[in-house]
Parts: C-alpha cells; structure tokens; sequence
C-alpha cells in the first residue's frame, strides 16, 4: 500500500516521465516493448481506429443496414453476444422527431402546446411511423 501512496504523490511527475518516453515510440513499437515486458498496455482508439480494427469486425459490432433516407447506414452491433438469444437489429429506427409530439403529450402538454411549439419552430411536425 506504501508503494501505491507514493505513486499517487508523484502521479504527475510519473505521467510526464511516461508521455516523454511513450513519444519516443511508434505505436507498434511501443506495444512491442510494452508486451515483451509484460506491462499490460493497449491503445486508446478513437472511432476510426476502431471502423478499422479487424477484431471489431469479426465480432459484428458493426452492422449495415438499409435507411431510405440516406441509403445504408453503419452502426453498432448487438452487445453483448449471447449464443440463446442473439438479438437483431431490424431497422435504423425512426425519423428525427417521430414521436415528439406522443412524448409532448405525456408530459401534459396540450395540443394547442404543441402546435404553439410548431408555430414558433421549436418542435417540427413529422408524419407519423406506420
């Protein structure tokens, strides 16, 4: 526990020292060293690192699907995996709006609210999903 105190105390100097030596490194490299060490590291990946992470695809967790809107659509697979129950994604869901006005009315707005809403630009007026 001592050794943790000491760590936390010096947090910023340790992370400096960490960030000067990781720039030294490519990333490749840098996992190289990391794992032949045994010091158990990963990236940190922003959306485009994981679009193109074969892991990713390989476990579904990205799905193409059919939107008449824009023609098709990439988004996020089913998580978690279950081998019984799987789960599926049909559709990419509802218009923008779609159903403001039904969740307008829950709240206790009245239809005159609403359209008051309209009016102003406030809310937009979308048909309704069949």
């Amino acid at each position: 526990m001592k050794q943790h105190k000491g760590r936390v105390k010096e947090a910023d100097r340790l992370d400096a020292e960490i960030e000067n030596w990781t720039r030294q490194h490519n990333l490749d490299d840098l996992m190289e060293k990391l794992n032949s060490g045994c010091i158990p590291a990963g990236p940190i990946y922003n959306i485009e690192d994981i679009m193109k992470d074969p892991q990713y695809h390989a476990r579904d967790m990205f799905i193409t699907l059919p939107d008449e809107r824009v023609g098709e659509i990439v988004m996020p697979g089913i998580v978690p995996k279950l081998n019984e129950t799987p789960g599926e994604v049909k559709w990419v869901g509802p218009d923008c709006g779609t159903h403001t006005e039904e969740v307008l009315t829950k709240l206790g707005y009245s239809q005159k609210q609403i359209e008051g809403l309209q009016g102003k630009g406030v809310i937009k007026a979308v048909s309704k999903v069949n």
